[in-house]
């Protein structure tokens, strides 16, 4: 009986365990990767934020896993307290050039929560993505002399919407932004150009922060690269989605061929990629 080995992307964001596919391109440089349908762990290090604030899980369809911001506190992964306790105390210290991949759900275009960062920490100001009410305020660096390189974009968010936003810093004024597949570093106004560098030694990451006391963004996939993206290495990552990042699904499928005139018979197996057992499957195409 012949068999076929079938694998198929996912259609949806995994609400399962997936594991990374780290023979892509995509995944080299990458330093930092949390993805809220897979938990809250950092998938690189399992490193557990520090901080929890609270997952919102999935629909009755399996998608939409979210790191909340609802709650007055960051998500944070790191010490704060001192350099070196943690494998992502070293994301981009000293970087002169890096690239973010975030799929957030403003809860509101009234707010300016921090939506990543290595921000207002004991080891000061690195770097921070922050949402401006509809627009953007993204400072690639702040360096130990508190000089910055920060550029601005204004009428981009929606609030409840889905949105997928990735920076390229590639150095100096080098810079690339994508939002929801559009290329719009047009739309992006240099405010600071001094920085050349992140501050060296962050002591943690932090996702969702609060703002003003009132709500922070919804964020459901964070990650960071060391390496500035090319432009076409922008636009091969923001045409695929955001969960086209795991090895792809198998399953294997035994059948008969068929006859002339006749049924077809299929016995199938199918294997979920987390599951210990084996699923079998009998149908018969007429």
């Amino acid at each position: 009986m012949p068999l076929h080995v079938l694998r198929a992307n996912w259609p949806t964001q995994p609400q399962e365990y997936a594991v990374l596919d780290r023979a892509r391109d995509e995944f080299r440089g990458l330093a930092f990767a949390v993805d809220a349908g897979q938990g809250t762990a950092e998938q690189l290090s399992g490193l557990s934020p520090i901080s929890f604030k609270g997952l919102i899980r999935p629909n009755q369809y399996g998608v939409g896993a979210y790191l909340t911001g609802a709650v007055n506190d960051n998500w944070q992964w790191g010490d704060d307290l001192s350099v070196g306790s943690s494998p992502v105390n070293a994301v981009l210290s000293g970087s002169t050039e890096y690239t973010l991949d975030l799929t957030f759900r403003p809860v509101s275009t009234g707010i300016t929560p921090h939506l990543i960062g290595q921000w207002n920490l004991g080891s000061g100001n690195h770097w921070l993505v922050q949402q401006n009410g509809t627009g953007l305020i993204w400072v690639a660096a702040e360096d130990g002399s508190a000089n910055r390189r920060r550029w601005d974009a204004s009428s981009l968010f929606t609030a409840g919407r889905v949105h997928r936003l990735i920076l390229s810093w590639q150095g100096g004024a080098n810079k690339s932004a994508w939002l929801d597949g559009v290329d719009i570093t047009a739309s992006l106004t240099a405010v600071n150009t001094a920085a050349s560098s992140v501050r060296v030694n962050p002591f943690a990451l932090r996702i969702c922060g609060f703002s003003g006391g009132t709500p922070s963004t919804d964020v459901s996939v964070a990650r960071v690269w060391t390496r500035g993206f090319t432009t076409a290495q922008m636009a091969a990552l923001a045409s695929a989605a955001p969960h086209d990042f795991y090895e792809p699904q198998r399953w294997s499928e035994f059948y008969t061929p068929a006859a002339p005139g006749g049924p077809v018979l299929s016995a199938a197996t199918v294997f979920n990629i987390t599951a210990t057992t084996a699923q079998p499957r009998v149908t018969i195409t007429f």
